[in-house]
């Protein structure tokens, strides 16, 4: 083989050798290209499920659940909402509408007793003492003019149930609320003998 030929071998080796890199490039570019394409087609198809769980439920989406709103379509009135309750977080009622209870009167019908305090705070995952709170607060919120406020404070005092309300000297019980308040500082005004009188004269009339 004379020095035409090495030559001419040589210029074939580097032709071949560049064509090679030029195939690997366009191929590297070609596999950059459809990766994109792959890519954003599984973006835009997870988009659209997201878009279809949110307008199936619309509650998701706005991170808290409205109880005025309800899944079963059934307005709660202002006095029966679960928020009155004080201590109730979103969160907690995310949790109770999720299983039924959307309002004070729900809650009151599904946990008439002990054993269902139980029950519905192992079904919360929450303490049972929790349970017990909001059940007490809600049967004080049934007493017409009686706050939010004043029904958690009857709590913090000591008054376990509208039955052992029913049952208290409305002059005894002003004078503990007023003494307990101011140690405490729960509320602005304390409920006063007349109040309590008014409360015990609903209660007796149920």
């Amino acid at each position: 083989m004379n020095i035409q030929d090495l030559i001419a071998n040589y210029q074939l080796s580097e032709h071949l050798h560049l064509w090679l890199a030029v195939a690997f490039l366009v191929g590297l570019l070609i596999g950059l290209i459809w990766g994109r394409t792959i890519g954003r087609a599984s973006a835009n198809r997870v988009a659209k499920k997201s878009t279809r769980a949110t307008s199936a439920d619309p509650a998701s989406a706005a991170g808290t659940t409205s109880v005025a709103a309800t899944n079963k379509g059934r307005a709660v009135s202002a006095e029966a909402q679960l928020t009155n309750l004080v201590g109730m977080n979103d969160n907690h009622v995310n949790k109770l509408v999720g299983i039924g209870i959307e309002s004070i009167d729900d809650l009151l019908a599904v946990a008439r007793d002990q054993q269902q305090c139980e029950a519905l705070a192992d079904e919360l995952q929450l303490e049972d003492f929790v349970i017990n709170k909001w059940v007490r607060m809600a049967e004080f919120l049934r007493i017409p003019e009686l706050s939010p406020q004043v029904a958690e404070f009857l709590v913090f005092a000591g008054v376990n149930s509208v039955d052992d309300l029913a049952q208290r000297n409305p002059e005894s019980l002003a004078h503990k609320l007023e003494h307990v308040n101011s140690k405490e500082k729960r509320i602005a005004d304390v409920p006063s003998r007349r109040q309590i009188e008014n409360w015990l004269t609903h209660l007796q009339s149920r």
